[in-house]
């Protein structure tokens, strides 16, 4: 029997990582080669640029788009209406850094207490609340007289897209409380979703993978399987890859609750767990989706790698790229017990408006009537078109 010192194992583990990241490199590398000669393949989200006046009449009285944005050390805000666009200076990255900072710490905490205790204490609460005010001094109050549509589509920046602003907080209501908030990556983006062809006559796709860890997975399929007409259900093992990539294509709305994993070091190989392994984004996008809403409720399935040039790279990225109008996602993980309410009151709701972003705000309110911290009715984001058809 060999027997390895620990510096030897160490090196071989190293050895066999350098040499995993070259594999990955060098799949990505033929990709990339591969989408290039496809000439009608057209990634919405890296180099898309659609002309203002193209974009403001997808604009109604009653939808504004607020895009903020870091220029230098200072953050301005662009608020563009069917008929105007007004740009106004707000803060510093500096103070929005730090409070963000602070904020993240708060809700990590709430994640742990929910944890162990499935609930959240009232200082929880006010630690939270405080900090989502003082983001709410900083990024809306400069501007609240020109917020007066009842949806608006927020365009974020670096470090902002991990910030739900929904959530935050005028010191008497959050902004979800007047108003209908969805999220794009950009506004060129937000109007080729609303230019994309949608399968009308389609079905539905429900899959979910419960575990020990979120065992209401399985409940909540269930319900989303009642609530969808013409729907297939697929649980545990069922769930797979291949039935993923067979049925997608052809599907209207695609739910799919499991777990999500980032991959930071290489965000194109982050993916969502199914039955028999993970769909990682490089796979997601080589699909052709044409659906009308793509769901993903699991931890972190929102989450993004910010790089240069505010360049997002994530499953947003990933499902957009694929061709879905709007996705529905989670920017932290999420709670088994109020991810099932509020997935299951979302989906209720959509059934009576035409309205995703209504949908949510509706599903949001459910949600806190039992758990009001915003650890649990925050996270969950749409991304892209909100009105059907």
């Amino acid at each position: 029997m060999t027997i390895h010192s620990g510096s030897n194992v160490i090196e071989k583990i190293e050895k066999l990582r350098v040499e995993a990241r070259a594999r990955e490199a060098a799949l990505l590398s033929v990709l990339a080669e591969t989408r290039a000669a496809e000439t009608e393949a057209v990634d919405p989200v890296h180099g898309a640029y659609v002309p203002l006046e193209r974009i403001q009449p997808l604009l109604s009285d009653e939808t504004t788009i607020l895009q903020i944005y870091f220029a230098g050390d200072r953050v301005f805000a662009a608020i563009l209406k069917s008929e105007s666009l007004e740009i106004v200076p707000v803060s510093t990255v500096a103070r929005i850094s730090e409070t963000l900072q602070l904020l993240r710490f708060q809700l990590r905490r709430a994640q742990f207490e929910s944890e162990s205790a499935q609930s959240t204490s009232a200082n929880l609460y006010s630690s939270v609340v405080a900090h989502l005010r003082e983001l709410h001094r900083e990024l809306i109050a400069p501007i609240r007289s020109q917020l007066t549509a009842r949806h608006i589509v927020v365009v974020p920046h670096g470090s902002l897209h991990c910030l739900s602003f929904h959530a935050l907080h005028d010191g008497d209501k959050f902004l979800i409380d007047s108003h209908a908030t969805s999220y794009a990556p950009s506004a060129s983006v937000y109007a080729l979703c609303h230019s994309r062809n949608e399968i009308r006559d389609g079905g539905s796709l429900v899959l979910g993978v419960p575990d020990a860890q979120a065992p209401l997975i399985a409940g909540e399929a269930e319900a989303v399987h009642r609530s969808l007409p013409n729907s297939e259900l697929f649980l545990g093992e069922a769930a797979s890859r291949q039935l993923f990539f067979h049925k997608a294509p052809s599907s209207r709305v695609i739910h799919v609750a499991t777990h999500g994993s980032f991959r930071q070091d290489n965000p194109m190989f982050s993916g969502i767990r199914l039955a028999d392994g993970y769909l990682h984004l490089w796979e997601v996008y080589q699909m052709k989706l044409s659906a009308e809403l793509l769901a993903l409720s699991g931890c972190a399935t929102g989450l993004n790698l910010v790089g240069s040039g505010d360049e997002l790279l994530g499953l947003i990225r990933g499902a957009l790229s694929a061709g879905a109008r709007s996705l529905l996602l989670t920017l932290w993980d999420v709670n088994d017990r109020s991810t099932t309410r509020f997935i299951t009151s979302f989906y209720q709701h959509l059934r009576d408006s035409s309205s995703k972003a209504e949908a949510m705000v509706e599903a949001a309110k459910d949600v806190r009537s039992e758990f009001p911290h915003p650890y649990f009715w925050a996270p969950f984001i749409l991304v892209g078109k909100v009105l059907s058809g």
